[in-house]
């Protein structure tokens, strides 16, 4: 099984000292051995104990680019041992870990297994919402356990942050990335997720039993605190898939200064630090706002037991990926000059980087090993005694640390607030999204514009493909991004990513038949489930590929090609696929449809339409505001309330596009 390199531990009053070891001791006292021996000698035969000295002290004391000579040769040893290709990224970075299961009042989570511990995932903020949040504010990793006086064995939580920025650097270049910078939107994120990973580490002290009990505890009360959801099997596969930020089914290589997978090179980075220099919720906000497609944070956080006063280990690794290696080297630089103005050091793993993959996973694990030494194992019994029988004052901060979270301003720009300021939807996230258009075509086709900015890839289904060409062919997108289909032509496309979103847009019928009348003259209405994209998904979540070592299929999970929300309601679709059902006017035949998306999105409808969906969605005195709305703004219905946004429509949109205003009379 792979493991975490083994780097000494540093003195918590100086996080970044490069401090002086005993083996290096030992070596010295080796070296003057070896010429005092030459020496004795005499002659010719002190050649051989001298240059064996200088080598020895060479690769003892040289310190090259912040590493240890001998820490250079033991990475490159380590480097060549190992295995560094494989037919997909998870066979490589994550063998050995067994997966089971635990049953929380929410319903199963899952648990992962291996020698250092077991470890349960839970998705910070709420994975059902939509529209963008106030800023999250998190207590600290190190903050975060409840020290309530019980007992647990020395534990790691790991916040793991990832983002990409916009528009992002796999989106076609041109005019959508130059409109989506005009809109400003350039300052929200693309896609962000937010995943807390919690363990508890193996000692003598605590056996399976006692420690997956202990773990579980713990989980429930972190979960109740923030609100946050564990990951059942198949979320937490594909939550750990979908962090690798590359084709599951991809060949990945590890080479010393990158790891390509797929179509992304990858580099990773690590430092220590202690909770009174740890990251700002500002710095981490920028680190995820580097120039690539996607950066990975961990901040992780080794806590021993409660009546330890070993401070806590905190480390920071950083994975950053982009197509192009160039690239890489550009957001490094930047990265050393973020890090350094907060007297932060990082290291690049050079030669190291399958480790700095693993760390940046939802695992649990760190960029240096787990420690429990003799002060952690100790934990104490609410008598205040130890489980070695030995009193040990439990270890206060005396601090309240808390992050606020960046990742909650993240999604699709479907326009401006009332404030001016890019408002951003969650249109594609780890579940299927089902989306709701009351209006024209050309706000269709705006929010198919901005998606192309945070690189999606789109499949339009529509009765009046001619109207759509003119479009598909201004967009000026390579070659398979948008794909122009008529409703019953098959098509197949590569399953959505986190990177790589499918956007479905359905624009099937054309109502003309009032809110109350006859739904006669409209168009046949779309299937129940869209057109086959493929052959259908494996046990594993789809995109997952073969189910890597130890990772067995769910049985319990909903049938392939459906999603199993947490309500129990069965959807069509895939994670990271939104579809959006166009409709110019709203009918009766349409309340299904509306009921049953997640997101409903309406230019200005009329007084009669108005209180239809008002009535259907249960929106009480926002309803009927629904009338009211200005010709080029939108509202935005979600869990029965509604918020409203003008689509603030770019020079470069309105030149391709048009302007996509309309009033409440039009069709």
């Amino acid at each position: 099984m792979a493991t975490d390199p083994a780097t000494p531990r540093r003195s918590a009053g100086s996080p970044h000292a490069p401090g002086v070891r005993i083996h290096q001791v030992v070596a010295t006292q080796v070296a003057a051995v070896l010429v005092l021996i030459g020496m004795a000698a005499g002659g010719t035969a002190l050649i051989a104990p001298a240059a064996g000295a200088t080598l020895l002290l060479a690769l003892t004391w040289l310190r090259p680019r912040g590493r240890w000579a001998f820490e250079w040769l033991t990475a490159g040893l380590r480097f060549r041992a190992r295995r560094r290709a494989a037919a997909t990224v998870l066979g490589l970075a994550v063998p050995g870990i067994r997966l089971t299961s635990a049953d929380l009042p929410g319903g199963p989570a899952a648990v992962l297994a291996d020698d250092f511990g077991l470890t349960m995932l839970l998705e910070v903020g709420d994975p059902a919402g939509l529209l963008a949040e106030a800023r999250h504010e998190l207590p600290a990793p190190w903050e975060l356990l409840p020290a309530d006086g019980r007992e647990r064995p020395p534990c790691r939580v790991q916040l793991l942050l990832a983002g990409a920025p916009a528009p992002a650097a796999v989106a076609a270049s041109g005019p959508v990335t130059g409109s989506y910078q005009m809109l400003g939107a350039n300052h929200t994120l693309a896609h962000a997720r937010a995943l807390l990973t919690i363990s508890a580490l193996r000692t003598e002290d605590w056996p399976d039993g006692e420690l997956r009990r202990a773990l579980i505890g713990l989980v429930r009360r972190v979960a109740k605190r923030l609100a946050a959801q564990p990951l059942d099997r198949a979320a937490a596969i594909r939550a750990i898939a979908d962090s690798t930020y590359a084709d599951p089914a991809a060949g990945v290589r590890e080479e010393w200064t990158v790891l390509r997978a797929g179509g992304l090179s990858q580099v990773t980075f690590h430092g220590r630090t202690t909770s009174g220099a740890a990251p700002t919720g500002e710095l981490l906000s920028r680190l995820l706002q580097l120039p690539v497609a996607v950066t990975t944070l961990a901040l992780t956080a080794d806590l021993p037991g409660p009546a330890s006063t070993d401070p806590p280990l905190i480390g920071l690794s950083v994975r950053l990926a982009a197509p192009e290696p160039a690239t890489l080297e550009a957001a490094t630089t930047a990265l050393r000059r973020l890090t350094a103005d907060a007297h932060l050091r990082l290291r690049r793993r050079d030669g190291d980087h399958l480790h700095g993959l693993t760390a940046t996973l939802p695992l649990g694990r760190s960029g240096d090993p787990p420690r429990a030494g003799p002060g952690w194992a100790a934990s104490a019994h609410p008598d205040g005694s130890t489980r070695n029988g030995e009193g040990t004052p439990a270890r206060r901060t005396g601090r309240n640390d808390s992050l606020v979270l960046p990742t909650t301003w993240a999604g699709v720009a479907i326009g401006r607030n009332r404030l001016g300021h890019p408002l951003p939807i969650r249109l594609f996230r780890p579940a299927h999204t089902e989306v709701l258009l009351i209006g024209g075509l050309r706000c269709a086709q705006l929010l198919v514009f901005r998606a192309l900015a945070v690189g999606a890839r789109v499949l339009v289904r529509s009765h009046r493909p001619r109207e759509w060409l003119p479009f598909v062919r201004a967009a000026s997108v390579p070659d398979g991004t948008i794909a122009l289909m008529p409703s019953p032509h098959p098509v197949e496309l590569p399953p959505g990513s986190p990177l790589r979103p499918l956007l479905t847009i359905l624009d099937l019928a054309a109502p003309k038949a009032s809110a109350s009348g006859p739904a006669a003259d409209r168009d046949p209405e779309p299937p129940d489930a869209p057109p086959d994209l493929g052959s259908a998904p494996p046990d594993v979540p789809p995109g997952l590929g073969s189910a890597p070592p130890g990772f067995p299929p769910d049985r319990g999970s909903a049938p392939p090609g459906t999603t199993l929300t947490r309500t129990g309601r069965t959807g069509y679709g895939e994670p990271w696929e939104t579809t959006v059902i166009v409709r110019s006017g709203l009918a009766d035949s349409d309340i299904p449809a509306a009921i049953r998306a997640d997101l409903v999105v309406l230019q200005p409808i009329r007084t009669d339409e108005a209180e239809l969906i008002g009535s259907a969605l249960h929106l009480g005195d926002a309803g009927a505001r629904l009338a009211r709305i200005r010709p080029g703004a939108v509202g935005i219905v979600r869990a029965h309330a509604v918020r409203w946004a003008e689509l603030s429509p770019t020079p470069i949109e309105k030149i391709l596009i048009g302007d996509p205003s309309r009033s409440a009379g039009e069709r």
